[in-house]
């Protein structure tokens, strides 16, 4: 796994646990794509597009006071689906 793929999944990973607050996570990420897209289409051009084509749409769900645990459940089955691409 490359550098910038394995930090992406590291940031993921850290919401996973709690680490980041649900509005905070939905925009970083999306940025964190954006900005890393370049090197991870080099580690992986399949990994890239799947991270660039559906994170971005299960992000734009959540808003802010709504339940955390469906947003958690997407964000965990769309990562286990990207993941298994590797």
């Amino acid at each position: 796994m490359g550098k910038a793929i394995k930090e992406v999944f590291e940031y993921i990973d850290s919401f996973l646990r709690g680490e980041i607050e649900p509005m905070e996570f939905s925009w970083d990420l999306q940025f964190l794509i954006a900005e890393k897209y370049r090197e991870i289409k080099k580690e992986n051009s399949e990994v890239a597009d799947l991270l660039n084509d559906e994170f971005p749409d299960v992000c734009d769900i959540y808003e802010e006071g709504d339940p955390l645990e469906p947003f958690q459940a997407k964000i965990r089955e769309t990562y286990e689906h990207v993941k298994a691409m590797i």
